[in-house]
């Protein structure tokens, strides 16, 4: 079972994946929205801050544990 440092980096992985992953769908996805919804771009944008946010809070989380 992982803890303390290992678990952080796991999930540092884990969320820079995500991030990876929001990256590659950018340049392929179709722009047609509902009426009251958001860009899928915007969507996409705005999850990739929150990943970025949480990846922030996990180095320094990790360099905390050292």
């Amino acid at each position: 079972m992982l803890e303390g440092k290992d678990l952080l980096n796991l999930e540092l992985c884990v969320v820079d994946g995500m991030i990876d992953q929001l990256t590659a769908q950018e340049g392929s996805i179709l722009h047609l929205v509902r009426p009251g919804e958001l860009l899928a771009s915007t969507g996409i944008a705005l999850e990739k801050e929150r990943l970025n946010q949480i990846a922030k809070d996990l180095i320094e989380q990790i360099e905390a544990t050292k």
